[in-house]
This record gives C-alpha cells, structure tokens and sequence, in this order.
C-alpha cells in the first residue's frame, strides 16, 4: 500500500465517507455535530494525557483518533453542501501564513514576545470579539490573563501575587463564618482560583498540567487504600481510612 500523504489522506476520507454513507455504521449515521462535541473534547483530553505519559506511540494512536474526528465533523457539513476538509486544511493554511508575517511576508520580528504581540494584532483585526471561547475554566484563565499581560496588565512576578492570593482567601473565610449566600461563597472561591491560575502562570507552570498531575496522585495514592482494605473498605471509620491514606503516602 502507498503510503504517502495523498494516499493516507485519501484512504481516511473514504474511509469516514464509507462510514456516513448508507450501507455503512449505524452508529456512525446517527451522529450529528451536537452530538460528536464529547468525542472531540474527550479525544482531545486524551492526547494531553498521552502527551504526559511520554508515550510516543499512545501520542501516535490518539493523534490518528483525534484527526478522525476532524475528518468526520469536515464529512458533515460537506454532506450539507456547507464545506469540505479541503476547505478547513486550505483556511488553517491562509491563517497560519497570514499570521505569520515574520516567516512568509517582509516583517522580520525575532523575539517571542514580538511574535505574540504582533498576533494579537492581526487577529484582533480577524475577529470582532475579545471573549475567550468556550474552553476548561482553568485553561481560560490561564490565556485570558496571557492576553491582558501582553497588553501590560500583570504583576511583575509570583511574589506580588502571593499578598493578593491571601486577601482571597481571607474574603472567602469570612464569607463561610458570615454565613453568606452560595452564589456569594462561589465568587469568593472562585477569585481564588483566579488569582492562584496567576501565580502559577507567572511560576512558568501551567494550572491544567498541575492539576492533572495532583489528581493522578490521588488516584493512585486512593487505589493504593482501597487494595489495602479489599472488600471491607466501606465498613471503615473515616479515622482508619485517614491511617490508609498516610500510609499510601509513604509508598
């Protein structure tokens, strides 16, 4: 078999053709846009999550997931006469050389900062709104205050966010011992996490990666109280599973 580009790039799109077209997969056939939005965020997710591992070759097989769906949702809207794949790689391609000026026009910017700076500007000249797009809440953050730090606004370093972290906190105390409403407690915690995205983005290091890496700490650290106990973990008194917990830490 070929296996150059045109030729794999043939196959996949007869491929997801054959599988929209009748004769094909039912289930194929009954998705729409709407709902192949959770494949495409859980395909996603799950090439970061290849991508912490290291693994090249669960990178390679979630990559191969990922682009199929591109194809399928391409597939769809070329079935509505709307556009092809052809179109959405033939529109990146323009994006990319015209936000790129200092590579394929005469604008000759070095710098990262230069870079970024002048992106902003073209596609700010692109697209009438500055509003984030639907995107987690920790990664929106993290861009919304990269987009107002590029325009000036941002504390010099981790340092001077610190006192601002702890005024959160406090405001959020007194809000719980005040008895305030939940819609109340909920702004509180959220300036919160706001504020830590911040220091953090300033610390070089990136909210979503942090946390995933916490919650795979947990995970493991809870799978390691549960084998421990066995069947009989339920029947445990919350002391004697703070006991299995210090002791998974140890491991």
């Amino acid at each position: 078999m070929d296996n150059s580009l045109s030729e794999q790039w043939a196959r996949l799109q007869d491929i997801t053709r054959t599988l929209r077209e009748p004769g094909g997969c039912n289930w194929d056939r009954a998705q729409d846009a709407e709902s192949m939005r959770v494949y495409l965020l859980e395909e996603a997710y799950e090439v970061i999550e290849a991508v912490n591992r290291n693994d090249p070759a669960l990178i390679r097989e979630e990559l191969g997931d990922l682009l199929f769906i591109v194809f399928f949702y391409s597939r769809l809207f070329e079935e509505k006469g709307v556009f092809s794949v052809q179109d959405v790689m033939r529109d990146v391609s323009d994006k990319l050389v015209r936000r790129h000026p200092h590579v394929f026009g005469e604008q000759k910017d070095h710098s990262v900062q230069e870079v970024l700076q002048n992106w902003e500007k073209i596609k700010a000249k692109e697209k009438s709104s500055e509003r984030e797009a639907f995107l987690p809440a920790l990664l929106r953050a993290f861009k919304v205050q990269e987009k107002a730090a590029r325009k000036g606004f941002d504390w010099e370093n981790a340092r001077d966010v610190l006192p601002h972290l702890e005024s959160e906190v406090a405001e959020f105390r007194q809000a719980v011992a005040d008895g305030e409403s939940s819609a109340r407690r909920e702004e509180e915690i959220g300036d919160i996490l706001f504020t830590i995205v911040n220091c953090l983005r300033h610390l070089g290091i990136h909210p979503e990666t942090a946390l995933h890496r916490s919650t795979d700490k947990f995970q493991d650290r809870f799978a390691r109280m549960t084998e421990s106990a066995g069947e009989g973990f339920m029947d445990l008194s919350l002391e004697e599973k703070e006991l299995l917990w210090q002791k998974s830490k140890q491991k």
